[in-house]
């Protein structure tokens, strides 16, 4: 798929995004959702140091949108939330679309650390191809891949949090190429 028009249904995913959660919002007043937090923010994209064997190929930055949905279980340590998320990079490179499960861990008042391992979908280049610029994409082998997240957070008030991040996306080899993709950034939460 060309970038253009990657670019493109990237837009019309988020779009998608946003419209659900405004119309979630507005519903809520009749009945209560499981909705747990919202995250926006912006993340650095493809950051390997520039000794590490794959030298950074795809830059730009990522805007980050991310909802996290409380499961109907016990309130226990170890059952997990659901998280729905995407990005969409500005310099017209990897986009991701993502869902999964998160597990977090407060530490006090103030701070939390969240894991997630969820599955994404990606715009970027799975195998080598005439279309492909090797030396500006990743070849990350399979369409549907792993994204895992590691976060640390900070209460700010009851209601918001600021959040830092660092992601990855890998196939676990079960594809021909897999040169991942890792970023990280920072996001705003606004909790439920």
């Amino acid at each position: 798929m060309p970038a253009k028009q990657a670019r493109r249904a990237a837009i019309v995913l988020f779009a998608f995004f946003i419209s659900a959660l405004w119309q979630s919002a507005a519903a809520r007043a009749e009945r209560p959702l499981p909705l747990e937090y919202l995250r926006a923010g912006l993340m650095l994209h493809d950051v390997r140091g520039r000794s590490a064997p794959w030298r950074t190929r795809e830059n730009g930055g990522d805007v980050n949108l991310e909802a996290g949905f409380r499961l109907p279980l016990p309130d226990r340590f170890w059952i997990p939330d659901w998280h729905f998320g995407g990005a969409v990079n500005l310099a017209g490179n990897t986009h991701q679309l993502y869902t999964g499960f998160n597990w977090r861990l407060n530490l006090g008042r103030d701070w939390f650390v969240d894991g997630a391992l969820a599955t994404v979908m990606h715009t970027g280049a799975v195998r080598r191809h005439r279309d492909v610029n090797t030396e500006r994409s990743r070849l990350l082998g399979c369409r549907i891949m792993f994204r895992e997240t590691l976060s640390v957070g900070l209460r700010l008030t009851p209601r918001s949090s600021w959040v830092s991040s660092v992601w990855h996306i890998s196939n676990a080899n079960l594809c021909r190429n897999n040169q991942g993709l890792t970023g990280f950034g920072f996001q705003y939460q606004h909790n439920f």
